[in-house]
């Protein structure tokens, strides 16, 4: 808009000019030593207009004779550009075909010539290191890494080069690498998504699960929604946990950090409990599952608390007697209720508790320990058939009270997929008891 504005002014500038010089005709006169001459005003304006014209034009091919060969080195390294791309794309569309050795070549060709064009050669290196290594020669990934650390003494941006790399080691299952790499680039790049995901899963394969939760705080915009970051967050939890080495403080933390909806989850709360298990805090894993049984009666809770081994067995027989008033139906309160009883050696009590299980669901768990209680009060046809049928169930139907803590780091407590101790002095008790009958 602007420009056309110019325009039409000068136009207007000349058109009045040219009216002015039709109506009033002047002349310039210029002197020489050997005389003078006239000539119209109109031809000495035109003459100027072309000596300006022809010293413009004889400038610029000075100038471009001058500028000659910044000129032929600019166009050199243009096409050296134009051809290091070239082969990228040939290479990456290599690489996308599974032929890696043909790509590392081509990317290996693209690496100098982008080199010489002042192109981030790092890339090309990164791509040809990743090549190498998808046919298993690491000496040659090595090299190509070693050229793209070399270019930062050159002052290069080696960044991107330096995530590829970073990436290859966590691939070949070389954490502590990973994470040495990317620490050197921690200053300038703190906040770069992509380093930070590559951080969390150095962390991840090193096992130290409480920095792979503080760096997920810092990735939280990365999620496409809020529910993404939640089930991370109870994956990385439920990691954390369920490693030995924790400490009680990160696993305090990151449960006092988790969403109070996702601590209702009884996956999430069983892994709690067995981490406090495991750093010796039974007192506190006792704590918790008492409480959250009261707030909703899960079943997974119930025998997991079964399990514990905190104060009496009379103790915790008395809470879930107090439990039973609430929930009397309950096959799980009746089951470890008897469990506990047996323990106590309440024989009547825990026969009455198993019967109330069996008869509101029979879990294999419950008939197996009926089984026991009958054996011990002698009664041993009740007891086979109380066996036999927890068999059945166990094995063809595979069932199994779920639920299970460890008690401790070195002993595992239930296994869900084939029953507990109870199923499995089942079959030791029916294999006794049939001989028996056979006698």
């Amino acid at each position: 808009m602007i420009a056309a504005i110019i325009i039409l002014a000068i136009v207007v500038g000349l058109v009045y000019l040219a009216t002015l010089l039709s109506k009033y005709p002047g002349y310039v006169e210029i002197g020489l030593q050997s005389g003078s001459f006239q000539m119209p005003i109109w031809y000495f304006l035109l003459a100027l207009l072309v000596v300006i014209g022809v010293s413009l034009v004889a400038v610029k091919i000075i100038w471009t004779i001058v500028r000659l060969p910044s000129i032929s080195k600019r166009f050199g390294k243009n096409r050296r550009v134009a051809k290091a791309n070239h082969l990228l794309q040939k290479g990456m569309l290599a690489m996308g075909k599974g032929q890696w050795r043909r790509a590392e070549k081509l990317l290996a060709k693209g690496a100098r010539l982008s080199h010489k064009g002042q192109q981030d050669a790092g890339l090309f290196l990164s791509i040809a290191a990743q090549a190498a290594q998808n046919q298993g020669d690491s000496k040659r990934r090595d090299h190509y890494l070693l050229e793209a650390r070399q270019l930062a003494a050159e002052g290069a941006d080696t960044f991107t080069a330096a995530l590829a790399e970073a990436e290859l080691h966590l691939e070949a299952s070389e954490p502590k690498q990973a994470l040495a790499i990317l620490k050197e680039h921690q200053t300038l790049h703190y906040a770069n998504e992509r380093l930070l995901n590559l951080e969390s899963r150095a962390y991840q394969q090193l096992g130290e699960h409480s920095e792979v939760w503080r760096l997920l705080k810092n990735l939280k915009k990365s999620f496409p929604d809020r529910a993404s970051y939640q089930a991370r967050q109870v994956e990385v939890a439920k990691d954390l946990f369920a490693a030995l080495n924790s400490p009680i403080d990160s696993i305090e933390t990151v449960w006092a950090e988790l969403p109070k909806s996702e601590k209702q989850d009884d996956t999430v709360i069983l892994a709690y409990v067995s981490a406090l298990i495991n750093q010796n805090e039974k007192e506190k894993a006792e704590a918790v599952l008492a409480k959250e049984i009261r707030a909703t009666y899960a079943d997974p809770l119930i025998h997991a608390y079964t399990q514990l081994e905190v104060g009496s067995s009379r103790e915790r027989l008395d809470k879930l007697t107090g439990w039973l008033r609430s929930r009397p139906d309950n096959a799980y309160l009746n089951y470890g209720a008897a469990k506990l009883a047996f323990q106590s050696e309440d024989l009547e009590k825990a026969k009455t508790f198993a019967e109330r299980s069996v008869k509101a669901q029979p879990l294999p768990e419950a008939l197996a320990l009926l089984g026991k209680i009958y054996e011990a009060l002698g009664q041993e046809n009740n007891a086979l058939q109380a066996y036999r049928t927890s068999l059945g169930l166990t094995y063809k139907e595979n069932q199994a009270v779920s639920g299970d803590v460890l008690s401790a780091p070195e002993t595992m407590a239930l296994s869900a997929a084939s029953g507990n101790d109870e199923a499995a002095d089942a079959a030791k008790s029916a294999g006794k008891d049939d001989k028996k009958a056979d006698a």
